[in-house]
């Protein structure tokens, strides 16, 4: 059986899905944090995680375009299996 164990992760999807609601696209998003569009389609629809300099970057734009907190992130539990 799955179990949650702790941390909470940073679910990427929805931080993308965020922004992407407030007008950017994959490209803009990564013209703003200097990242290939197809590394943005990447985390979003592969769910492959971004290194941490760019998730940090990630995280800041998402701050600013939404106006939350980095502690109000998406996060998705850790399946351990």
């Amino acid at each position: 059986m799955l179990k949650p164990v702790e941390p909470l992760l940073i679910d990427w999807f929805y931080v993308l899905l965020d922004i992407q609601r407030k007008g950017y696209t994959p490209a803009t998003i990564g013209m703003a944090i200097d990242v290939p569009r197809t590394t943005i389609l990447g985390w979003r629809d592969l769910h492959a995680n971004p290194r941490h300099i760019d998730g940090e970057k990630l995280i800041a734009l998402w701050c600013s375009v939404t106006g939350n907190t980095r502690e109000t992130l998406p996060k998705a539990t850790a399946l351990k299996v």
